[in-house]
């Protein structure tokens, strides 16, 4: 009802509210957000909302024609981030949108058979392919355009890495070092040019950087 009332009152394409993370470790938002209303040609507010979104296609309210239109569907081939590739190619087709700063989905995390929870060898390949998909939201004009997409990139390395180590426990230790140097390798035209100093207070993303650096390093 809440997200309804904004497409309608304000002409929107697309908007979404705040996922919310219940688990038994914390209870917290997915992500921090606040209200943001952008429209495409304009380059700053756009890439403020694109960097509050949180990519599940959870909290959101989208238009049935933008999707009838453009024949925009989940990929059937993808097992673990089809949701992400289905939003951000949404967005390539909306000019105005908003975010909301109300919680408006609770996620349970506690369901140890999700998908986030098993091992997927193309789970580097469809990561790519996000990056890539999130590199043509952002207009090139945009001054901060490679610091962006660099910082999404290496969450996605990160998150890449985690999942490998985590599920992939029933694998021999050479084949999770053959994958986690296999990413490090994909991804490392980002993470050498990414600067310290503009981490938006988020140094796990740098640290994770470090990290696999080292990791990698050892294992040679």
């Amino acid at each position: 009802e809440i997200m309804c009332d904004k497409m309608r009152t304000n002409q929107l394409d697309y908007c979404n509210g705040a996922a919310f993370c219940l688990n038994p470790v914390h209870n917290q938002r997915f992500k921090a957000i606040s209200g943001v209303t952008a429209q495409r040609n304009d380059t700053e507010t756009w890439c403020r909302f694109l960097d509050q979104q949180e990519w599940g296609p959870w909290a959101k309210l989208f238009k049935n024609s933008i999707i009838r239109e453009n024949g925009l569907r989940f990929p059937l081939d993808v097992k673990y981030g089809e949701d992400t590739i289905f939003v951000s190619t949404y967005l390539f087709f909306c000019n105005r949108v908003m975010t909301i700063d109300e919680n408006l989905y609770y996620y349970n995390c506690l369901n140890i058979s999700s998908a986030s929870n098993k091992f997927y060898p193309e789970l580097l390949r469809w990561s790519k392919n996000i990056v890539v998909n999130y590199s043509k939201l952002i207009p090139n004009d945009f001054e901060n355009k490679r610091y962006f997409v660099q910082r999404y990139a290496m969450k996605r390395y990160r998150m890449v890495n985690e999942l490998y180590v985590i599920n992939g426990r029933e694998l021999e230790e050479k084949t999770i070092v053959d994958l986690l140097r296999q990413a490090y390798e994909e991804f490392r035209e980002y993470l050498f040019d990414f600067s310290l100093e503009r981490n938006d207070g988020d140094p796990s993303v740098e640290e994770s950087v470090v990290e696999y650096k080292e990791f990698i390093g050892k294992c040679d």
